[in-house]
């Protein structure tokens, strides 16, 4: 099995990927919440890729930066299997969850390597579905394997409709989190406070506050500050990425990543520092068409009948990725695994720094050990994810007990 300096090669690649396609989904999302996955996204590509072959493999291997990680389909396919192997390892602390499947349909026959790749190195065969009359019964189906993939974290990936009678190939892309903070943050100090919605109205959200020590930094060239959150076992970490300007802000910090050589300056240099921190509560879903933003990136045929070339996944003409949907859920509680004092609000001391999410933030979600981001994003506005259901809510209570407990 590969070590994590090895997987770092394929983290390195997916978060090439990241800042690409976080700029293309803000392009089409102006003063929105964002949210994707971008190893997840990784993988699911890669499974793709092992059946392109000629213009429609190059356009992935090129879009996907999977040069990065290797320029075999082999090697890349053994990374993948060793860094899910390495998030699987059990604990009672969090747990990655990535659902990313094929479904083809009935009147194809499809390539044994290639079905065996994916089952071998993916953990997700090729499954076969009547796409041409049962599209409600297919939609279900669907919907019910990501939820049960994801511990009921992601539901109704699919809606009516998504799925019509002439698809070929479904390519299906879930990710979801479940952990808990390291140390939580004192529920008796959560109330509404002022957030600045699209760096343009104030609104009033349930945020949480807390005054401790936290790994910090003051990122001058992005205009912004970074803050690091590590979630109970201190691998997973979120970073909070704050522009000091609070109307427009994030415009200047998005033209700094698209400028920048990489995000990886965002996760260096931060220092341990006495912090005033208040994050508003969050549960954010959110979906992304896959075959529209990868087509501006540069995938131009994958998702096109005549234009794909697929030989390794089958010699059919004109199979193609009819559809392709991709979707993850992060939320932002007060719930840790260990206690800290309540401070009842108390004002801030000259010591101590401010870190105050008032107004719209970007954020990461990143694995220490591979350098792998597990989940990117972005709040304009906290309201609009704040009640992703009364079950959701439930079981991330239920599941916060459970794993304090343990």
């Amino acid at each position: 099995m590969a070590t994590p300096a090895t997987v770092s090669n394929l983290a390195d690649s997916s978060n090439v990927f990241a800042k690409d396609m976080y700029l293309q989904i803000a392009r089409n999302n102006d003063g929105q919440n964002l949210l994707f996955a971008p190893l997840g996204l990784s993988m699911a590509m890669a499974m793709v890729y092992n059946g392109a072959v000629e213009r429609t493999e190059r356009q992935i291997f090129r879009t996907m930066y999977f040069d990065v990680a290797s320029d075999s389909k082999e090697e890349l396919n053994q990374l993948n299997y060793d860094i899910m192997r390495l998030f699987k390892k059990p604990t009672n602390q969090y747990t990655l969850s990535f659902a990313n499947k094929l479904f083809g349909s009935r009147q194809y026959e499809y390539n044994r390597d290639f079905k065996q790749v994916l089952m071998q190195k993916y953990s997700a065969p090729l499954e076969k579905m009547d796409l041409s009359t049962d599209v409600e019964d297919a939609v279900q189906h669907i919907n019910n394997w990501v939820s049960e993939r994801t511990n009921m974290i992601v539901t109704d990936m699919l809606k009516e409709g998504d799925i019509s009678t002439n698809m070929s190939l479904v390519l299906i892309s879930a990710f979801s989190i479940r952990g808990i903070w390291q140390e939580s943050f004192p529920k008796e100090n959560t109330k509404e406070r002022p957030f600045l919605k699209g760096g343009i109205e104030n609104i009033d959200v349930q945020t949480m506050y807390t005054e401790a020590n936290f790994s910090y930094k003051a990122m001058p060239e992005m205009k912004s500050n970074v803050l690091g959150i590590p979630y109970a076992g201190d691998t997973v970490s979120l970073f909070v990425v704050l522009p000091w300007n609070r109307t427009h802000g994030m415009e200047e910090l998005e033209t700094a990543i698209r400028s920048s050589n990489s995000l990886d300056g965002i996760f260096e240099g931060l220092q341990m520092t006495s912090m005033k921190v208040s994050l508003p509560l969050l549960n954010l879903t959110k979906s992304v068409d896959l075959a529209g933003n990868l087509t501006n990136l540069g995938i131009d045929d994958l998702f096109v009948g005549h234009d794909a070339q697929l030989g390794g996944i089958t010699s059919s003409p004109d199979v193609h990725v009819s559809l392709a949907e991709h979707k993850t859920f992060f939320s932002i509680r007060e719930q840790g695994e260990l206690p800290r004092e309540p401070t009842n609000g108390t004002k801030p001391d000259d010591q101590d720094t401010l870190f105050l999410a008032n107004h719209p933030f970007m954020f990461f979600v990143r694995e220490s050990t591979t350098g792998a981001i597990l989940q990117m994003g972005r709040v304009a506005d906290p309201s609009a994810g704040a009640t992703h259901s009364a079950v959701m809510s439930c079981a991330l209570l239920a599941l916060a007990l459970f794993m304090s407990l343990a």
